[in-house]
C-alpha cells in the first residue's frame, strides 16, 4: 500500500513538469526543432486524453461501449493484430493504444488495411498510450468512452487498473507473460503485486508455466485464470496466408546474400563487434537495432566499419539490382536500418540470422518473423520471451542456440558455402498445428469473454434499484 501511494505522489510531483516539457516540444516541433528524441512523444500523449481524431471510418457509438487494447510497443502490437479478427464484432468501438511511436505506426498500418474497406465493421482509433498519472487516466477513459480495457501480455500500470476500477471497468489481461526470471524477481513484492493482480478481472496467460506462476500469486479473477497463446503467431500466420500461389511469401523474389542481426541490443552489439569486423566482405550485412534511443550509439560503433544508414521508404529500389541504389546494396553492403517495422521486407534479401536480446539475459526476440521469411536461424541461451517459438525451432533443427561470439561465428562460417541459395519456401501450412490450434481457440475463448466483460460493464453502469 505505502509503495502504491509514493508511486501516485511522485507522479503528482513530476505531472507540472511533463506538462511543461510537452508543451516545449509542441512549439518546438511547429518550428522543426527536436529538442529530444521523437520516441518521447510527450505532447501526443498529453493530447490524447481527450479522444483521437484519428478516425479510419466513420460510425457512432453509445456512451461507454468502446473496447480498449493497449500494448507496449512493436512486437505487442503484432499480438494485438493477431487479436483484431475475433474482436471486430465485439464492440461498436475500438481503440488500439501503444506505449511507442513504431507500435503506433504498425497499429494505424494494420487497422487500415483490416478495417479501412469494410462498411460494418467497429470504428477503429489508434492513439498513444496516456502517462500512468490517475487523473490524466480518468480523463482518457471518460474522453474515449471506454466500457472495457484489454492489457497485452505485461502491461499492468497501477493507475490504468485503479482508475478502471472506480469506473467499474472491467480490465482483461491478454498473452499474460511471467517468466521464471520476472518471478524470482517478484518474490519480494508478491504482495504489492498480487493486489495489482486483483484489479484484474480476467488473465489469460501465453503458456501453463506462466498460469502456474499466476496461481502461485494467489491470483483469483472473477471471469477466471486460464491457459492461452501468444497472438503473435496468428499475427505471422496471418501474413502467410496471404502468400503467392507460388507459395512465397509477398515481397521481393531471389536468393538470400546476407546474414541480419535483428533486434539488437547496444550491449550485445558491443559483443559482437569482433564478429562484424570479421565478416566476410562479399556478404552483404544487415543490423536492426531493438531500442530507437541506442541508434546514435549505433552509428559510432557501426560508421567505422563501413555501416551506413538505410531509412529509404522503397524496399524495393533498395533491393532492386536494376537501380543504383540496389547494385549498390547487392554488392556486399554494411546496412544500419534505421527505420523501424521494416524487418519482414528487408529479410527477403538474407540467407540466416541472429535474433537478439538472446545473449544478455533480455529474453530473445522476435523467432517467428524470420522463420517466416524462411531464414536459418540462430539464438543465444536466453529464451525467455520465446519458449514456445525456440522449442519448436530447437525440435526441428532449423535453429541453432550460440552462446559466446565463438560459437556464433563458427555458426557463420558454417553458413558461408550456402549464402546466395534460395531462401526456405513458408506458408501458412508450414505453422505447427498444435500451436495453430491452440492459438485461434485461445483467441476464440477471449473474445467470448470481452463479450461477457462488456455485459458486466453494462450490468456495472446500471443504476441499483432497492
Amino acid at each position: 500500500m505505502a509503495a502504491l501511494t509514493l508511486y501516485s505522489l511522485l507522479w503528482t510531483a513530476l505531472w507540472p513538469l511533463l506538462r511543461l516539457l510537452a508543451r516545449c516540444e509542441a512549439v518546438a516541433r511547429k518550428i522543426g526543432f527536436s529538442p529530444w528524441p521523437e520516441s518521447w512523444a510527450l505532447s501526443r500523449r498529453m493530447a490524447s486524453e481527450q479522444g483521437s481524431p484519428h478516425v479510419l471510418f466513420p460510425t457512432s457509438a453509445p456512451q461507454r461501449e468502446v473496447l480498449w487494447i493497449h500494448c507496449a510497443s512493436l512486437g505487442e502490437a503484432k499480438g494485438v493484430a493477431g487479436m483484431l479478427p475475433n474482436l471486430e464484432d465485439k464492440a461498436a468501438e475500438i481503440l488500439l493504444t501503444a506505449g511507442t511511436l513504431t507500435g503506433l505506426e504498425f497499429l494505424r498500418g494494420e487497422a487500415a488495411l483490416r478495417f479501412g474497406h469494410r462498411e460494418k465493421s467497429p470504428r477503429v482509433r489508434v492513439e498513444m498510450a496516456p502517462f500512468d498519472h490517475l487523473p490524466h487516466v480518468g480523463k482518457f477513459l471518460d474522453g474515449n468512452r471506454v466500457a472495457v480495457l484489454c492489457l497485452y501480455e505485461v502491461e499492468i500500470w497501477p493507475h490504468y487498473l485503479r482508475a478502471c476500477r472506480e469506473r467499474n471497468i472491467p480490465v482483461l489481461l491478454a498473452a499474460a507473460r511471467l517468466s521464471s526470471r520476472a518471478y524470482a524477481r517478484l518474490r519480494p513484492f508478491t504482495q504489492l503485486y498480487a493486489r495489482l493482480l486483483g484489479s484484474l478481472d480476467f488473465i489469460q496467460t501465453q503458456s501453463e508455466a506462466d498460469t502456474q506462476r499466476f496461481q502461485a500469486l494467489g491470483v483469483k479473477p472473477p471471469l477466471g485464470l486460464e491457459t492461452g497463446a501468444d497472438f503473435r503467431l496468428l499475427h505471422y500466420l496471418q501474413r502467410a496466408s496471404a502468400t503467392t500461389d507460388a507459395g512465397k511469401l509477398p515481397g521481393l523474389p531471389g536468393q538470400g546474400r546476407g546474414f541480419a542481426f535483428i533486434s539488437l541490443h547496444l550491449a550485445e552489439l558491443r559483443i559482437l563487434l569482433p564478429t562484424l569486423r570479421a565478416f566476410p566482405s562479399q556478404v552483404p550485412v544487415w543490423v536492426f537495432p531493438r531500442l530507437p534511443q541506442e541508434l546514435n550509439r549505433f552509428r559510432k560503433l557501426l560508421h567505422p566499419l563501413g555501416f551506413r544508414d538505410f531509412s529509404g521508404d522503397s524496399v524495393e529500389e533498395t533491393l532492386d539490382p536494376n537501380t543504383r541504389l540496389g547494385r549498390e546494396t547487392l554488392q556486399g553492403p554494411r546496412l544500419l536500418v534505421c527505420r523501424w517495422g521494416m524487418v519482414s521486407p528487408l529479410l527477403t534479401s538474407c540467407y540466416a540470422c541472429f535474433v537478439g536480446g538472446s545473449l544478455i539475459g533480455r529474453g530473445c526476440h522476435n523467432l517467428w518473423e524470420p522463420w517466416l521469411a524462411g531464414l536459418r536461424i540462430c539464438f543465444g541461451p536466453s529464451l525467455e520471451n520465446q519458449e514456445t517459438p525456440a522449442r519448436f525451432l530447437l525440435e526441428t533443427k532449423e535453429g541453432v542456440i550460440v552462446r559466446s561470439p565463438d560459437e556464433l561465428n563458427r555458426y557463420i562460417l558454417s553458413m558461408l558455402p550456402f549464402i546466395g541459395r534460395d531462401r526456405l519456401n513458408r506458408s501458412q501450412v508450414d505453422f505447427p498445428e498444435g500451436m495453430r490450434i491452440d492459438a485461434q481457440a485461445a483467441n476464440k475463448r477471449f473474445g467470448e469473454v470481452v463479450s461477457r466483460a462488456f455485459a458486466e460493464s453494462t450490468r456495472r453502469a446500471m443504476p441499483q434499484i432497492y
